[in-house]
C-alpha cells in the first residue's frame, strides 16, 4: 500500500484501482447511507447524517491521496505523457467536484446547481421503489420544471383529516420540514421552487408542498 501511494506503480494501476474500483465502494457506501435516511426513524437521524459526513470526509481524504500517488506516479524518473496528463486532470476534477460536494454538505448554505441535485436524483432512482415502513414505499423521485418532485405509495386509506395532517407535516411549522429548508438552502439559492410530495393511498391521492417562499421566510429568521 505504501509503494501504491508514493507512486511506485503505474498511472494506469494508480486511476484503476485506487479511483474507478474504490470509487465504486464509495458509491455503494453513498447508497446504504441513502437507505438508512428513507428507513430509519426519524429520531435516529442524527446518527445517519454523522455516518454521512464521516463517509464524505473519507471519500474527500481518500482521492487528495490518490491524486498525490497519481502524481507521484506520473513524475517517477520521467515527465509525464499524454494519457498521464489525461489522467491527472480526470483525477483533478474528481478532487474538485467531491470538494465542492462536501463543502455543499457541510455547508448547506452555500450555493448548489440543480445539476448537482439532478445527479444525485439519477443515482437515487436506481434504488427505488424502496420500502420506508411497514405501510410506506418511495416510488419516485424528480426534477421537474425546478420543483423536486417525491412519489410515495400508501397501503391504507386516507380519511377526512389526512390532507389537513399532510398540510401541517410539511410546512415550516414542523422541525422535519425545517430541517429541510436548512438542507437544501443552497439549492434555493440556485433556483430550487418547491418540494411536492404525491402520496398515493388505497382510496385517492393526496399532495402536499413546502414551497421556496416557505422556507426562505423561515431560513431568514435564522441571521
Amino acid at each position: 500500500m505504501r509503494g501504491f501511494l508514493n507512486g511506485q506503480f503505474s498511472v494506469a494501476q494508480v486511476y484503476w484501482f485506487g479511483f474507478v474500483l474504490t470509487g465504486l465502494g464509495f458509491t455503494a457506501a453513498y447508497k446504504h447511507i441513502n437507505t438508512l435516511f428513507l428507513t430509519t426513524p426519524g429520531d435516529n437521524w442524527d446518527r445517519v447524517e454523522t455516518a454521512h459526513y464521516a463517509l464524505i470526509a473519507v471519500n474527500l481524504l481518500w482521492v487528495c491521496i490518490l491524486l498525490r500517488a497519481l502524481v507521484k506516479s506520473a513524475y517517477n524518473n520521467r515527465t509525464p505523457g499524454g494519457w498521464g496528463w489525461i489522467a491527472i486532470a480526470l483525477a483533478s476534477l474528481n478532487v474538485l467536484y467531491t470538494s465542492y460536494a462536501a463543502i455543499t454538505v457541510y455547508f448547506p448554505s452555500t450555493y448548489a446547481p440543480l445539476s448537482m441535485l439532478q445527479a444525485e436524483l439519477r443515482e437515487f432512482k436506481k434504488q427505488l421503489p424502496q420500502r420506508m415502513d411497514d405501510t410506506t414505499i418511495m416510488t419516485d423521485v424528480d426534477l421537474r420544471e425546478d420543483v423536486l418532485n417525491y412519489v410515495v405509495r400508501v397501503e391504507f386509506e386516507a380519511d377526512d383529516l389526512m390532507q389537513e395532517h399532510l398540510d401541517w407535516d410539511f410546512s415550516t411549522e414542523t422541525d422535519s420540514s425545517r430541517e429541510i429548508c436548512v438542507d437544501l438552502e443552497g439549492y434555493f439559492k440556485a433556483g430550487l421552487k418547491a418540494i411536492s410530495y404525491e402520496f398515493n393511498y388505497t382510496n385517492t391521492t393526496l399532495k402536499a408542498e413546502l414551497t421556496a417562499e416557505e422556507c426562505n421566510a423561515y431560513l431568514a429568521t435564522l441571521g
